[in-house]
């Protein structure tokens, strides 16, 4: 029997208890020769892999989640900068006590909506170019306006207000915050019809299969399948607070109670 066994033993711990006294034996043999960085990555960009990347979202997960990002990566941050410091300086055009800034014509309008409706990866570059010369992320988007909107004489003629009265934390936040609306309608509303389809089969396939489980280390038989269902009743609470009353009245909604009656009618 080993220490380990010994000691699970006398104490009656738990597999949480064992695994931390495992990592504890693995630090006390620890030596510098074990810990040597792997070689250096120099075009860490170029080389992503699933071996390389800081998170497995990047690398062994990317197939599973690479539809979120045109929203959550650092790409789409700045895209929504510059959505958020263009719809800015559009709306004190219209504010009429703001003479600085005139009305814009049809033409000005258009060319600054082509700036978000045209933004490439490649513009996305050009701004983090602009952060190594600025050291600074917002104002790299503020300078990458200015450059831009160089060649339209209407808006050249009020560039200093892209950011007028304006904190990096007020472009941020609001960047932030469309970048959890876009993905979360675009990506991840669309897909529960298909996730509580799949908890309802699931569900009712199992409704009688007992699943071991544990409880205090000791084992468990009481929780069936059939607790999926509570799942299913969580996704229903996340749509109701959904922020946008057309998420509650869309196809998902309907579809899911159906299914989810149906489950109940099964018991």
């Amino acid at each position: 029997m080993t220490l380990l066994a010994s000691i699970s033993t006398k104490l009656r711990i738990g597999y949480a208890e064992q695994t931390l006294l495992v990592v504890l034996g693995q630090a006390a043999v620890h030596t510098e020769e074990h810990s040597t960085a792997p070689p250096e990555i120099h075009s860490p960009l170029e080389e992503l892999s699933s071996l390389t990347a800081l998170s497995p979202l990047d690398g062994c997960y990317w197939g599973k989640v690479k539809e979120l990002a045109p929203f959550m990566s650092e790409y789409g941050l700045i895209f929504y900068r510059v959505l958020v410091e263009i719809k800015w300086l559009l709306k004190l055009s219209q504010i009429h006590e703001i003479i600085e800034v005139p009305s814009f014509s049809e033409d000005a309008k258009s060319f600054l909506q082509g700036l978000i409706d045209g933004f490439s990866v490649n513009d996305a570059l050009e701004i983090k170019n602009i952060e190594k010369v600025t050291n600074h992320d917002v104002k790299a988007v503020e300078y990458f306006l200015k450059q831009k909107c160089q060649s339209n004489a209407e808006v050249a003629k009020v560039l200093e207000f892209f950011h007028f009265a304006c904190t990096s934390e007020n472009i941020n936040n609001l960047a932030h915050a469309l970048m959890l609306k876009e993905a979360m309608d675009s990506v991840m509303f669309p897909v529960m019809d298909d996730i509580i389809q799949a908890l309802c089969n699931m569900a009712k396939d199992n409704v009688a299969v007992p699943m071991l489980s544990r409880t205090h280390g000791q084992i468990y038989f009481k929780i069936r399948q059939v607790e999926l269902d509570k799942i299913v009743d969580v996704v229903f609470e996340l749509l109701d607070q959904a922020p946008d009353p057309a998420i509650k009245k869309s196809s998902v909604m309907p579809r899911a109670i159906n299914m989810h009656s149906m489950l109940l009618r099964s018991h």
